[in-house]
């Protein structure tokens, strides 16, 4: 019986996979109360990240969290196979050790309870695998499915529309200026060319758009579009930069650079609303290797290497995973009805270009759509250029211009840039409020703009003044001056400015301030 017993624990101590015995604890009315360990081999302890011979004695509500104790409903499970179910199995993750584990549980003897674990970490990564390559093949396959039915559509609608446009235009010609029907040619003309705005739509999703590559960058396609942006979107939406200072140049079709521009910012627009928020448009350049562009919606298809990517983010309504999954679909929308192919034209268009789409999104919280162009190399600088000097004006002193358009921010930045100030840009109030607090003792001369949405300038200056009681304050305004001072009488404006103003105005201002 001796050797037997010590053949048993040869074998248990050898083995790889875990394996542990517990005895129940009763309490006076004989109800299992808990599971005492009485042996745990090597690899058990190994496995769960302890040393074994510490487990012997301790409690199963010592050994597990209480957590995975209720999750698992560990108690229940033993009691069940102790009432004669004769064994259980089941999967556990450890969140501590971020392993899966396999674990079968029978009953060796009255009152005890035996567990075998084994470690299937590797198992489930290959099944995960497996299935995101499995995800990735029906998603291509519905890409290039789609896309061929697009291209096929588009092209026989396009010499539906040369046939309509022609006959149309050939009317014209043959009409007086004074036919009663002159109007309603042109209405099917203008109509007409509308349609074809949609087939070019198909054929950026279909991949065979026509397009113009040159080296381009993209900071410079996003700062020519700002105003049209603006005007695109809810005036309760703001719009934010961020622009890295150098990036590589791209080999790209700046009209199909737009499209996905405007796209991705009118649906960001309409995913927050009727409400206040805030698109973030960013461009910088990150280096890709193969693990992060597996992670990416056709990352799969493209190379390792330097990337430039345009991030638009929004504070809207997000979306779930399995609305995510669909947003690329053709005329697919979360609204009562479609609106036309947007996002599938941005995913048409990034295909052509070779480059690759992230979407990150949570309900209630917002989204943020990720476009990877690859790089061709060279570097794209911002330059400095020479700053001019004026007279006596206190050189290199930092003023803060806070104004709600980005034209203006633009245009005043270069202004003072030139007049020999370091100069930070607020879009609204509150961040004029924050970049304020952060720079308290640096910044020594705010101009703010009087009309802003969410905080005007009256409140953000009475803001400031709290923030910096002696800060001067220039008030820019298209209002009569005389209005503005009289509003801000005894309330410690330093001084007012005419919008529009030039160069020349603005320098005489702050030299009289900052002497």
């Amino acid at each position: 019986m001796q050797d037997e017993e010590k053949l048993y624990q040869h074998f248990a101590e050898s083995m790889t996979t875990g394996y542990a015995c517990y005895k129940i604890l009763v309490n006076e009315k004989g109800e299992v109360i808990d599971y005492e360990c009485t042996y745990a081999n090597p690899a058990f302890g190994k496995l769960l990240g302890f040393a074994a011979d510490t487990l012997v004695g301790k409690r199963i509500s010592e050994i597990y969290s209480s957590a995975v104790v209720s999750e698992l409903k560990i108690m229940n499970r033993y009691n069940e196979v102790l009432r004669g179910t004769g064994e259980d199995q089941y999967e556990y993750f450890s969140e501590v050790l971020k392993k899966w584990y396999h674990v079968a549980v029978f009953s060796p003897e009255k009152d005890f309870i035996a567990t075998i674990f084994t470690d299937i970490t590797a198992l489930k990564k290959a099944e995960e695998e497996k299935h995101k390559f499995e995800s990735q093949i029906l998603q291509t396959q519905k890409l290039e499915s789609l896309g061929l039915l697009a291209g096929g559509i588009a092209h026989d609608f396009n010499n539906l529309l040369m046939a309509i446009l022609g006959h149309a235009e050939l009317s014209l010609l043959d009409l007086s200026p004074a036919s009663p029907v002159r109007p309603s040619i042109e209405e099917i003309i203008k109509v007409s060319h509308r349609a074809a705005d949609l087939t070019r739509q198909l054929l950026a999703y279909s991949g065979k758009a026509h397009c113009i590559i040159q080296a381009l960058d993209l900071r410079d396609v996003v700062k020519e579009m700002i105003h049209m942006l603006e005007v695109s979107i809810s005036k309760k939406v703001a719009l934010k930069f961020n622009f890295a200072p150098m990036i590589p140049v791209i080999n790209a079709d700046p009209e199909q650079i737009v499209q996905i521009i405007m796209n991705l910012v009118i649906n960001a627009s309409e995913a927050i609303g009727n409400i206040n928020g805030v698109i973030s448009i960013t461009i910088g350049s990150l280096m890709c290797d193969h693990a992060y562009l597996s992670e990416i919606m056709l990352g799969e298809e493209i190379e390792e290497g330097q990337y430039v990517y345009l991030e638009v983010a929004d504070t809207g309504c997000g979306m779930d995973k399995d609305t995510i999954k669909k947003i690329f679909d053709p005329f697919f929308s979360t609204k009562f009805t479609g609106r036309g192919l947007g996002m599938a034209a941005v995913m048409g268009i990034v295909r052509s270009h070779h480059g690759a789409i992230k979407v990150y999104s949570e309900p209630g919280i917002g989204t943020t759509v990720k476009v990877l162009f690859p790089s061709v190399g060279q570097f794209a600088k911002i330059e400095n250029k020479e700053l001019m000097p004026f007279g006596s004006i206190k050189n290199n002193a930092i003023v803060l211009l806070v104004d709600d358009e980005q034209i203006i921010r633009s245009v005043g930045k270069s202004m003072l840039q030139r007049l020999g100030f370091q100069v930070l840009t607020a879009a609204d109030g509150k961040e004029a409020l924050e970049i304020l607090t952060a720079h308290r003792d640096e910044i020594e001369c705010v101009i703010l703009d009087l009309t802003m949405p969410n905080m005007d300038g009256a409140e953000t200056f009475s803001q400031i003044r709290q923030i910096k009681k002696d800060v001067p304050i220039i008030m820019s305004s298209g209002y009569n001056e005389q209005d503005v001072i009289d509003r801000f009488a005894g309330k410690g404006l330093t001084m007012f400015i005419q919008k529009p103003y030039q160069m020349k105005t603005l320098a005489k201002k702050l030299k009289e301030i900052l002497k």
